[in-house]
């Protein structure tokens, strides 16, 4: 059903028990809802923090820069309609208006206090499973941020993937956090008491691969050489992380083949004689599954996807605080919401640093003509060209476009109207 998102994007104080960040208010039942804040006389929507097993209501908004009826709701089709009937300006993707239909995808923003992002979400994140408590809003025990539907199926997914013991695969795009994924599949298993030893497997030198993972017996192959036991003799009953994976030449990552395989069994470089290990892999990579040589990913038996914050678009204030103290402005936070981030986490904190060097007080903000801009990668058109010919492909049938793109069809729709693509 269609839900809010809603924060109090420049950190002023309010009256109720929470700042608001990552909590949301289900428009579920029967129409018509009150956006606004607690009264006698209004039944105001209450806002929730949305968990498996069991949420937390909040209360209605609180604090007097909003009217105690100040936006009515009723449901339009798959989206929504706003009427604006309070004394704060209400903005709909940038654009004042008191009179709105907003669908998934849409921004609204309250007199620069608050700032929602609508979108269809379930009325329940389904049953719990195991995972180690901890505050709303904040780093989980592994330092994974995000309270959206997204992030919690990803959180199942790395639990199922822990208890399994078998060999991992986390791929994703760059800057969405596979390393912290893969510390909490090595957390939540019965090797956490193990060593967990993480490496970029992109800076092995090709010719020195076998010695870096299995090492060498004194002397071998130079004289004077000292005994190293190599990655997976350390890692013996634990975990080894490899991130970059996909870095690594196909012929070399035939190399890994045998260690994975039930017994175990790699040769330290000049050793005559197999040792074994019991070591649980876990690979990174951000390139597509094809750059894995086949009978290596036939191996890694659990894939596991992380999301881009372009699919949890609703977890980036929860991000932005975390990686500064300092209160956003509305149009910063407009900003993060509505930019690609195509290194996500690491574009979301050079941009938070970038405004916290141009901000001499008060709450964070970028100059008028952000740099951001100029600082994407080149021919954005060219990227546009598939979605435009899948489009008319299918005489612009967003549904159809979309599974011919092998995306969502909301996240098309959001394409569509962040470029002003028209047929």
């Amino acid at each position: 059903m269609p839900a809010s998102h809603f924060g109090g994007v420049d950190g002023w104080p309010t009256t109720r028990a929470s700042d608001g960040v990552g909590e949301l208010a289900l428009f579920d039942g029967r129409p018509p809802w009150i956006v606004g804040r607690a009264s006698l006389d209004f039944a105001a929507t209450e806002f929730q923090r949305q968990r498996p097993r069991a949420s937390v209501m909040t209360g209605a908004l609180g604090d007097d820069t909003v009217s105690r009826r100040q936006i009515d709701v009723e449901r339009e089709g798959e989206g929504l309609a706003l009427k604006n009937v309070g004394q704060a300006r209400m903005r709909v993707n940038g654009r004042e208006t008191d009179d709105a239909i907003v669908h998934d995808g849409d921004l609204v923003e309250l007199r620069g206090r608050y700032l929602f992002v609508v979108e269809a979400r379930p009325v329940s994140l389904g049953d719990a499973f195991d995972w180690p408590a901890f505050p709303f809003g904040e780093p989980d025990a592994f330092g994974i941020v995000g309270e959206s539907p997204a992030v919690w199926k990803l959180r199942a997914e790395l639990a199922f993937g822990a208890h399994s013991d078998a060999h991992v695969l986390v791929h994703g795009a760059s800057g969405t956090g596979k390393e912290l994924c893969a510390a909490a599949i090595h957390g939540l298993s019965s090797r956490a008491r193990k060593p967990f030893i993480a490496r970029n497997a992109a800076t092995f030198p090709p010719g020195l691969i076998d010695a870096e993972l299995f090492g060498n017996v004194k002397n071998y192959p130079n004289a004077g050489m000292p005994e190293r036991e190599g990655l997976v003799g350390a890692v013996d009953k634990g975990t080894l992380f490899l991130d970059e994976i996909g870095e690594i030449a196909p012929e070399l990552q035939a190399h890994l083949l045998r260690l994975l395989d039930a017994r175990g069994e790699y040769h330290r470089l000049g050793d005559s004689h197999a040792r074994r290990a019991d070591v649980r892999l876990v690979c990174a990579t951000n390139r597509d599954l094809s750059a894995l040589k086949h009978d290596l990913l036939a191996r890694l038996k659990v894939r596991i996807a992380v999301p881009p914050l372009v699919h949890r678009r609703e977890d980036i204030p929860l991000i932005a605080r975390h990686l500064v103290s300092d209160p956003l402005d509305a149009s910063l936070a407009h900003t993060l919401m509505t930019e690609s981030l195509h290194t996500n986490v690491r574009e979301l904190e050079e941009i938070l640093l970038r405004a916290k060097r141009f901000t001499r007080s008060g709450p964070l903000r970028l100059p008028e003509k952000s740099p951001i801009a100029r600082e994407r990668p080149p021919a954005e058109s060219d990227k546009l060209r598939p979605i435009i010919a899948a489009l008319n492909a299918h005489r612009w049938n967003v549904t159809r476009a979309a599974q011919e793109l092998g995306m969502d069809r909301f996240a098309l729709a959001r394409l569509i109207k962040k470029h002003g693509l028209e047929e």
